[in-house]
């Protein structure tokens, strides 16, 4: 790594990666993102299971109201880790590129799509995780009960309903987002009974929206990314990053401390207050006279509650 010399925290550009956005990355849908200002630090977490208790007491006349606990505190730890890629713009490149093609923004852009396909990543390995479920919240589903576009016998909507009920009982909330991959969503559009809910509204293939409808969630979200698993140089192979997998997770419109949450995305504001930054300097050291474009992010996946999910998997062939 060549010494940097002067390093500039490129405010404009930097608003460039933090305010990126993309349909094919879907981490910051899944788990809220909760800025923090400590790279690592302790957080609460209140939820019990007391205001769930039917208690049903009546009071007498001079006796003294029941005593009950609502207020219970338990922590745990995050500790946000920092991702960061660079890429130099030499002069050169900077003087071939057409006006249109603003190469800082572009080289910005592509930077904060390789950061974001690590979050991506580390995303799709806690909510497709078994090890981030209960042992009674998870199931594999045998080849009758495959949610395939040819199993007919197979209703994807009583499966979700049977584990959505599972997970209310736990938490006295339904899952409000189902996370499915592409594989899997390419056959519930076709499965035949979900055309048959909707025969009278359009025929041979279900929108997104209206799987979200037919299942009873706030959010019905499609992992689509695909991802190149083989090192720079070798002969590329793409990989679907979402697989065979159905989760049914809780999380709050907005992050709580007093209500559960399956999960959260801790993310580290960096250098005045940014979520995502990138920095630059000259490198005329590389012999080609250019600037160094590097773009940071720093965070923690945290599963803060098991109980508020469940996960189903292979539910496809």
């Amino acid at each position: 790594m060549p010494s940097r010399g002067t390093e500039h925290v490129s405010q404009p550009l930097s608003n460039v990666a933090a305010g990126f956005k993309s349909d094919v990355f879907i981490w910051n849908r899944i788990l809220k993102a909760v800025p923090v200002a400590k790279d690592a630090d302790t957080y609460y977490t209140f939820f019990g299971q007391e205001e769930m208790r039917y208690h049903g007491k009546k009071r007498t006349d001079d006796t003294e109201s029941d005593k009950v606990n609502t207020y219970s505190t338990s922590t745990d730890t995050y500790k946000c880790e920092e991702h960061t890629y660079h890429d130099v713009l030499t002069d050169k490149k900077r003087n071939r590129a057409d006006p249109i093609i603003r190469p800082q923004v572009r080289m910005t852009t592509n930077l904060t799509k390789i950061v974001d396909l690590d979050i991506e990543a580390d995303v799709a390995a806690a909510v497709f995780g078994a090890a981030n479920y209960n042992a009674n919240y998870k199931e594999t589903l045998d080849a009758s009960e495959k949610w395939d576009a040819d199993n007919a016998e197979a209703d994807p909507t009583v499966k979700v309903d049977e584990w959505m009920s599972k997970v209310e009982l736990a938490i006295g909330t339904r899952p409000n987002k189902m996370i499915v991959g592409t594989e899997v969503h390419d056959q519930l559009k076709r499965h035949p009974v979900l055309l048959n809910i909707y025969q009278h509204v359009m025929k041979g293939i279900i929108t997104a929206d209206l799987i979200k409808e037919a299942m009873g969630v706030d959010e019905y979200i499609v992992g689509k990314k695909v991802y190149v698993s083989t090192k720079p140089g070798q002969t590329a192979t793409r990989t679907r990053l979402w697989g065979k997998f159905c989760a049914l997770i809780y999380v709050p419109p907005a992050a709580a401390i007093d209500e559960p949450s399956w999960g959260y995305t801790f993310l580290h504001t960096l250098f005045g207050g940014l979520t995502a930054m990138t920095s630059s300097w000259p490198s005329p050291q590389l012999g080609k006279g250019g600037v160094t474009y590097e773009v940071s992010r720093s965070y923690d996946i945290k599963v803060t509650g098991m109980d508020a999910g469940a996960l189903l998997s292979e539910v496809v062939s």
